[in-house]
């Protein structure tokens, strides 16, 4: 029997979203069909292989998408400081929470800095 090492955690993710979207697409076909109607168009063995779904084989659907958006907001939060401790959750570093701006960009808080442009006259505009 040959040794795998054991995979790391990134290589873990990638499974899980790969196989997600696999079997997303997969089950497409089917998603708003009864279990009745899945067995008289395939069979008692269900779908086995990709089938035509939103016009073309394999499609995936919205669940892989928002799938994927979750997934890049968890990066996201990662790399902005924000790091994932199992006894305390989502918290955030030292450096987040003292985030201190890099040149060229300004210290309000978008909100502020739209308020400051709709007022002014300038970058933000409302509707004509």
């Amino acid at each position: 029997m040959i040794s795998m090492p054991a995979p790391r955690p990134i290589e873990k993710a990638q499974g899980c979203l790969l196989g997600g979207a696999v079997g997303d697409a997969l089950g497409a076909p089917t998603e708003f069909l009864a279990i009745d109607q899945i067995r008289a168009r395939y069979g008692s063995r269900g779908v086995t292989e990709f089938e035509e779904a939103y016009g073309r084989r394999g499609s995936i659907t919205d669940d892989t998408q928002m799938t994927f958006f979750t997934a890049e907001g968890l990066i996201r939060a990662i790399v902005r400081g924000r790091v994932l401790s199992r006894r305390n959750g989502l918290r955030r570093s030292r450096a987040a929470r003292s985030p201190r701006p890099s040149a060229g960009t300004s210290s309000k808080s978008p909100t502020a800095r739209a308020r400051s442009a709709t007022t002014t006259g300038s970058g933000i505009r409302g509707g004509n």
